[in-house]
Parts: structure tokens; sequence; C-alpha cells
């Protein structure tokens, strides 16, 4: 389990409580973004389920008709407890450049291990790779917060006690 674990870290994974039906929240959702100015962009993906993007993002590679564009992306779905009380959960999928850090580091320390006599220089990719990680998650993270955000203080959500104290997220 140590690993799923270190995975969880860079995963964020949030419930909040609205007062309210689902049909109220997602006409409120609505609303909001259409009278106000939002950094991110709503993506209907069926009843209950939405994608927030980033309309840029730090950190990622972007452009017009690349196919690296991936910006930082936060799914939503509505899942109803009681009638007028919803559960919003706030998720994200792992990203790829994570996959890509990771075999990048993998290989350059599968390299560095094979080289005949080790020197500082080789030793530099065993030292950048957490430092790039982290660097990378925190930067990731601080744009997801961000999105969450935007939604949750409009709205008045509620963070559910039981998510709070598991420290996911």
């Amino acid at each position: 389990m140590p690993i799923q674990s270190f995975l969880k870290w860079f995963l964020l994974d949030r419930r909040y409580s609205f007062q309210g039906t689902s049909e109220e929240f997602h006409s409120c959702l609505r609303r909001m973004m259409t009278t106000r100015e939002r950094s991110f962009i709503l993506d209907p993906m069926g009843y209950g389920k939405y994608n927030l993007e980033a309309k840029w993002s730090l950190g990622t590679v972007m452009g017009n008709g690349l196919v690296f564009r991936r910006p930082i992306c936060v799914s939503i779905e509505v899942l109803s407890q009681k009638e007028s009380q919803q559960i919003i959960h706030f998720s994200t999928k792992m990203r790829k450049d994570f996959y890509f850090l990771f075999v990048f580091f993998a290989f350059m320390i599968i390299c560095t291990l094979g080289a005949k006599g080790l020197s500082f220089h080789l030793l530099i990719p065993l030292l950048l790779a957490p430092v790039c990680i982290a660097w990378f998650r925190f930067i990731y993270r601080m744009q997801e917060e961000e999105i969450v955000a935007g939604v949750v203080r409009p709205l008045k959500l509620v963070r559910m006690k039981d998510d709070a104290k598991s420290g996911i997220g």
C-alpha cells in the first residue's frame, strides 16, 4: 500500500457539501459561469459531471494545435446524498507529465548507476529527481486549488469533515 499512498499525494480528492437540490447546484454553477470572468472553463461531461480546465497553466506544455496541450483540469461530480443536500466531489487524475518525469529520472538513474566511476556530475539526476517532482506537484496543486476555490467560494460550499481529517489533497 505505500505505492498507493504515494500516488494519492499527486491527486486532488475533496468533497464539499451544497445545501440544496442537484438542480439548484447546476443552475448556480451555470449562472456563476455566465456572470463572472473566470480563469477556467466549465466543460459539461454528462449529467452531474463537469471538467474545469484552466485557461492558462503554469508548468504545462500548451499551445494551439499542439498534441501536448493539456491544461490543469479538475473534475466535479455531484453525488446526491439527500434531497436538500448534495455532495460535490472534486478530483484530479494523474498527469502524464509525472509519468514522463518518473521515466526520465529512472532512465537517468540507471545510466548513472551503470556508469564506470561515479562522479558528482553523474549524481545530479539522483539529487534533482525528488526536487523536480515535488516542485511540479506544488505548481500543479496550487493551480488546482485556485480552480476549486473559484467554485467553492461563490457557491459557499462547505468541506466535508471526514475528508478534511483524512489528509488527502
